[in-house]
């Protein structure tokens, strides 16, 4: 059954049929007309026009355009839509407005072609609303401009030096007062802004409610984040490194994210940048030193120990890796024995064999015990074996560590066996193994060797003073009786 023609023109538009966009409008489709329900029976107003260009069909807005469709037709509701809701009021560094076409065009992002295809054909499209006389300059309901579009799509250099010589403002700010830049994610497109003169620093506020709007649990329990920290934290590292290289502040946490995403080059900069060595994770306890040993990145690792970062007992975080165990000798070594051996205790559970043996060689105390869990007396030995880390177990048990009551009065062979780890059984066969091998030889007596005592029924009690032929009944011995001696067989006398 065929569709009425003006949704027929509108599909037409958005899937970039040229033929079937002619029989509609063949067939009576006003080229400027709305189809104010779609095929599925609901309420969704679109023009043929703004489908293809939001589609980006660049020869189906070519064709709209020249059969008279006009950007300026295009309904309020459709232009003026940004990418989030409409904020509040509450929101208010820039005015809202109308919008255009070319905002559209700016943010559109289909993904049956690649970025490169995608920036193409904006450019074009956008070329050919300008001369059909749509006007970049108004603002969308946010108060966004199409090069705020733009870059929050990753749109590349080329669109952005096309929006620019149309008079957008480089450093316009929306109404959450985010610049273009702050929403670059495109390296050739913040390049361009930053040499039209965009402020490396963005211009998001210090604090205010957009990132706890947006951001998720992540950065929502703490003040706003600049925007350097969401980009570092969203793995924009060259954004990042581009906007530090034209002369950014550090933001708070952004010194944490980049511990984690291992270009120590990115450190180095954050650091050269006025970062503060202990920045830690936003909403958490976890450092930013912690985070370059988990990545396993020693030259980030050194850069924060160089900066002034204390050496503390968390750093040692157990990453099962060769990487690991260097940096945690080279950790070692620059900390005293006391922290080497509470860090031990912390990462047995997780660290590799080469990392609990880094450690130990770097002077660990076995036996040292610490709280836990708000539970003292955990050793090294205890956090292993609990966590079911048989490498661990089997390193710590080969380098004297000894099984004890410890947290709860519970051994390291009770932990293990109540834990659920993979590995647990096997620490209980190692732990049950090197408990024996630790007990004392039961020592053997022989109750009819010479200077043992023994009693006779008659004679009493006497000290044995020599002895002849083999153990057993038959067995010969001299006992001396209150000085006088007697050869008995040893079936006649029991041990004293």
């Amino acid at each position: 059954m065929r569709i009425e023609p003006q949704l027929a023109l509108v599909e037409a538009a958005a899937s970039g049929l040229l033929a079937a966009i002619t029989d509609a409008l063949d067939r009576g489709a006003q080229v400027d007309g709305v189809a104010q329900i779609n095929r599925h029976g609901v309420v969704d107003p679109k023009t043929a026009l703004y489908e293809a260009v939001r589609h980006l069909e660049v020869e189906a807005v070519r064709l709209l355009l020249a059969r008279g469709a006009r950007p300026e037709h295009t309904p309020l509701a459709l232009t003026q839509a940004s990418f989030w809701r409409t904020l509040s009021p509450a929101f208010a560094a820039a005015p809202g407005g109308p919008g255009s076409l070319v905002h559209v065009a700016a943010g559109a992002h289909v993904y049956h072609v690649d970025a490169e295809e995608r920036s193409r054909r904006t450019q074009a499209i956008v070329a050919m609303l300008l001369a059909a006389g749509a006007d970049p300059s108004p603002r969308d309901e946010n108060g966004a401009t199409p090069l705020h579009h733009a870059a929050r799509v990753g749109k590349d250099a080329a669109v952005a030096r096309a929006l620019l010589a149309t008079g957008v403002p480089v450093d316009a700010v929306d109404r959450a007062g985010w610049s273009a830049l702050d929403h670059a994610s495109d390296v050739g497109f913040a390049t361009v802004l930053l040499d039209a003169g965009a402020d490396p620093n963005g211009h998001a506020p210090d604090e205010g409610p957009l990132d706890r709007f947006f951001s998720g649990a992540r950065l929502s329990c703490v003040e706003h984040q600049r925007r350097l920290t969401r980009q570092i934290a969203g793995g924009l590292v060259d954004i990042a490194l581009l906007r530090l290289a034209r002369g950014a502040r550090a933001t708070p946490g952004a010194l944490f994210f980049a511990a984690g995403q291992g270009r120590p080059e990115l450190v180095a900069a954050l650091l050269a940048a006025g970062a503060d060595p202990r920045d830690a994770e936003p909403n958490g306890h976890m450092s930013a030193l912690v985070a370059a040993v988990r990545n396993g990145d020693a030259r980030s690792v050194e850069a924060l120990v160089a900066a002034g970062v204390p050496i503390e007992a968390d750093a040692f975080w157990g990453t099962r890796s060769q990487a690991g165990a260097k940096i945690f000798a080279w950790l070692a070594a620059r900390t005293d024995a006391a922290t080497i051996s509470d860090g031990l205790i912390r990462t047995a559970g997780v660290a590799s064999a080469e990392e609990v043996a880094a450690l130990i060689d770097a002077g660990a105390d076995l036996e040292r015990t610490i709280e836990l869990g708000g539970v003292p007396g955990w050793t090294a030995l205890h956090s292993a074996a609990s966590q079911g880390n048989a490498d661990a177990v089997r390193v710590l048990l080969a380098r004297g560590a000894s099984d004890r009551p410890g947290p709860d009065g519970k051994t390291a062979l009770a932990l293990a066996r109540r834990s659920s780890a993979p590995d647990s059984r096997a620490c209980s066969t190692m732990l049950v193994a090197g408990t024996r091998a630790k007990e004392p030889a039961p020592r053997v007596v022989d109750p009819h060797a010479v200077g043992e005592r023994v009693s006779h029924a008659k004679f009493g009690v006497g000290t044995i003073v020599a002895v002849e032929g083999p153990a057993g009944e038959q067995r010969k011995l001299t006992i001396e009786f209150g000085g006088t001696r007697r050869v008995l067989l040893a079936k006649f006398v029991a041990p004293a």
